[in-house]
């Protein structure tokens, strides 16, 4: 932000402000989903589109579409992990819960100090810029696959429940 987008101290401070507003914002839309199909659905495109607003951001022409873009950025983020979260409760059996969220933690962590690395090698060899919009992609790819694996999933589950029905 500072040197890619010539931020200001105050700019830069202000821009917490933008990313919690997001996050406000993220909660708010979660928080009224109210089916675990629905949960699976918006996740992926929270996820998603969160992706597709990094490429946008390694774009933005100034501090101001930047900052835009960050709130819908940690909305886009916030609705797709709150999502998560809650689909992960509800779905998970109460004796495997513990052990479920220690791994998803566990891997979460391990993701983040990959993305690290990974983010900060490049920024170095890429720039601020071209690395939103190379991770951007990457992360807009990964989620059209899992979107497809969502919805394959959602399928077969409700092939398997239709064919476990009696007959009416």
């Amino acid at each position: 932000m500072r040197d890619a987008l010539h931020a200001t101290n105050w700019q830069y401070g202000l821009s917490e402000f933008f990313a919690g507003a997001g996050g406000l914002i993220g909660a708010a839309i979660a928080g009224r989903i109210l089916s675990n199909t629905v949960r699976a659905r918006i996740a992926t495109l929270g996820f998603g589109a969160a992706a597709v607003i990094m490429v946008a951001m390694g774009l933005a022409p100034s501090f101001w579409a930047y900052a835009v873009l960050l709130t819908l950025l940690v909305a886009a983020f916030g609705t797709g992990n709150a999502t998560f979260g809650a689909l992960l409760t509800s779905r998970t059996p109460d004796a495997q819960r513990g052990r479920v969220y220690a791994a998803l933690n566990g891997l979460a962590r391990t993701a983040s100090l990959i993305a690290l690395g990974l983010g900060g090698t490049a920024n170095a060899v890429l720039g601020p810029r071209s690395t939103f919009v190379v991770a951007g992609i990457a992360g807009a790819v990964t989620m059209a696959v899992a979107g497809v694996a969502v919805l394959r999933a959602q399928r077969a589950e409700a092939s398997a429940l239709a064919a476990a029905a009696p007959p009416a």
